[in-house]
């Protein structure tokens, strides 16, 4: 995630310059407002990414340190490690549906690439893509009702 957020900033700063120099040395304003919304865009997710990943490290910072304290008030003075099996939850944990691989996200990947090429190109693409899309989400439907089934 340090990754990504880094990513991101260093893409919104670029296309934030980009945009500036663009509109500074070009005499048209479509392209310059445009790089930077995309800049602003793409900066702002940087910024949450990078709050996130930093709240996420004081969380985890601050329960290393709770840790040993609760295991001192239980009376296990921190030599015992505790884990899962000593808990007297593990026993109660939430069950947890997985859903199996599909191909369904990827069909309707390609509908959707239908219904652009059809916005752009012909509206037989887009009926195409249309169809395409409405069958993808049936079968995924039907899909994920018979894995519901298969579960209850």
């Amino acid at each position: 995630m340090r990754l990504y957020a880094r990513i991101a900033l260093l893409l919104g700063g670029f296309l934030l310059a980009a945009g500036l120099v663009y509109g500074l040395t070009g005499y048209e304003w479509r392209g310059f407002v445009l790089l930077l919304i995309a800049g602003s865009g793409f900066a702002y997710v940087g910024l949450y990414a990078r709050r996130t990943v930093r709240a996420a490290d004081r969380t985890a910072g601050g329960a290393a340190e709770v840790e040993p304290a609760a295991q001192a008030e239980a009376g296990h003075g921190g030599a015992e490690p505790r884990g899962p099996e000593t808990d007297a939850t593990a026993g109660h944990l939430p069950h947890m549906e997985e859903v199996r691989p599909t191909i369904w996200p990827l069909v309707f990947s390609l509908a959707g690439a239908g219904i652009v090429a059809g916005v752009l190109a012909s509206h037989w693409l887009l009926i195409v893509g249309g169809v395409l899309a409405v069958a993808a989400a049936a079968g995924w439907f039907f899909e994920a009702l018979a894995q519901r089934q298969e579960h209850n």
